[in-house]
Formats: structure tokens, sequence, C-alpha cells
């Protein structure tokens, strides 16, 4: 397996904590943002990366289109996709391989779920491969459908998966409230322009989000908003936004106290 990776996701944060996890393996990681997805198969044909890692709800284009515009390319189709996603249904997994993809990855993962993948590519030549793989032994359904996760929302835990260092968990607090704080108020605006499938994209971006770092209560509010926006209720989707704003700053706030509390025992 070569050097270099491509992440493609709308979210910031998600590419910058899988980032940090590729990067630690020694991967050359390029990353390709909402404002250039049509572009994306030139600068996959450019890169040449060894894996791409995908979200599927994007504003441009779904991962599951943008992959199957890779497998119908000759010269791109060997390239494994790997998807990244917080939509935990097995309609959504077989979807993914229909289109190509050679994982299906539910959110929230952990950096082992991350290295099995890597793993599993290393040990095939997918240039030479004329079938597609599935990730065998921790399998894509098995990640699909963990039944260890806890339901409740734990600040320890959430420390234990980022622990890159310190600094580093501290700064991914920070971009978490500063990324609920952004996708919540594009929420609102797509309400105002009456655009309930972008609010829709962005409301299930923030779900992964909330997913990755246990947040399980924001999780639900989020689905019940999905629910509300797929009936173009504005009213409802309002009040569930005040909410996600509320079990937001709680999680924050027990996040905080956490480092502050952990500071304290160290010190």
């Amino acid at each position: 397996m070569g050097k270099k990776v491509i992440i493609i996701d709308d979210m910031p944060l998600n590419i910058r904590l899988l980032k940090e996890i590729l990067e630690d393996e020694d991967y050359e990681v390029h990353t390709i943002s909402t404002n250039i997805y049509r572009d994306a198969l030139n600068r996959v044909a450019e890169i040449k990366p060894a894996a791409i890692f995908m979200d599927i709800m994007m504003p441009e284009i779904t991962g599951y289109e943008l992959c199957t515009k890779l497998k119908a390319d000759k010269d791109l189709q060997r390239i494994p996709v790997i998807i990244l996603t917080a939509m935990s249904d097995a309609q959504s997994a077989e979807k993914a391989f229909e289109s190509g993809a050679q994982a299906f990855l539910c959110k929230p993962y952990d950096e082992r779920d991350i290295l099995h993948i890597i793993d599993t590519i290393k040990a095939k030549d997918y240039s030479k491969e004329e079938e597609s793989f599935c990730i065998e032994g921790g399998n894509a359904y098995s990640y699909l459908c963990k039944k260890d996760i806890k339901k409740e929302f734990n600040p320890e835990n959430t420390f234990i998966k980022l622990n890159r260092n310190r600094k580093h968990f501290q700064e991914a607090v920070d971009s978490l409230e500063k990324s609920i704080s952004t996708v919540l108020k594009a929420i609102r605006n797509y309400l105002l322009l009456g655009d309930f499938n972008r609010a829709a994209q962005q409301a299930h971006a923030l779900k992964g989000l909330l997913l990755f770092f246990g947040a399980y209560d924001g999780v639900e509010i989020i689905s019940k908003m999905e629910e509300c926006l797929k009936e173009n209720d504005i009213a409802s989707s309002e009040i569930m936004i005040n909410s996600i704003e509320q079990e937001a700053s709680n999680i924050i706030q027990q996040l905080r106290t956490y480092i502050s509390i952990d500071d304290n025992a160290g010190s």
C-alpha cells in the first residue's frame, strides 16, 4: 500500500480527527472539501491514493454517487473506497457495497477500526485483483451493528477515544463546540429558505459528529428533527434545534469539567 490517502467529508472536525489517526501511521493525507466535489475525480486521478475514506451525505454529491463514478473510471476503479457514515441501517451498507465501496464503517468508530481497515487493505494488491473485498474478522456488519456501544454519554470514554494528547483533546472539544454552532446556524438558514433537503444534510452531518463523541442523547434529538424535516415542519424543527443547543451545551460543559478534574488530579 502506498502512503497517500484521501479523506472526502464536509465536516472539518471529522476530517481532522481521521487525519490525525492516518498521519500517525505515516500516511500523506489529502482532503477534498465541499467546495470542490465537482473536481473530486480529477483530484483523485492527480493524487493516485492508496485508499479513499468517504462520507455518504454531502452537499453536492452523495458518497454513493461519487463512489459509483470512481468505479466506472478504469484508471481509478481499483482504489479501495471506505465509507464512513452515521447511517446505521443495513440498507445503507448494502447500497454502499452496490456502489463499489470496499468497506462500510458506521460511526462512532475508534482508531482500532481504522487501523484494522488499513491492515486489511495492505494485505491485498487491488491493482491486480478483480473482485472487491469485504472486511473479514471485524467485518462491515459487525461494525455496523455494534452491540457494545453504551447509550449514555461518558466524558471519560470520549477522552480515551480522542487521547492523542491532552492539547489535541482540548482542541477537539473547542472544534466540536464551533462545529455544532456553525451547523445549527446553517440549518436555521436553510429552514428560512425553505430548503429542507440541505437542512437534512446538515442535520445528518451533525449526527455523525455527535455519534463520534458518544453524545447519544443529542443523536436521538437529531433523529427526531430529521423526521420533522421530512414533513417540512419548520416549527417542530426549530424546537428540536433549541433542544440540540441545550444538549450540546451540556456535553461541552461535561467535557471541559472532565479535563479540569483530570488536570487537577495530575497536578
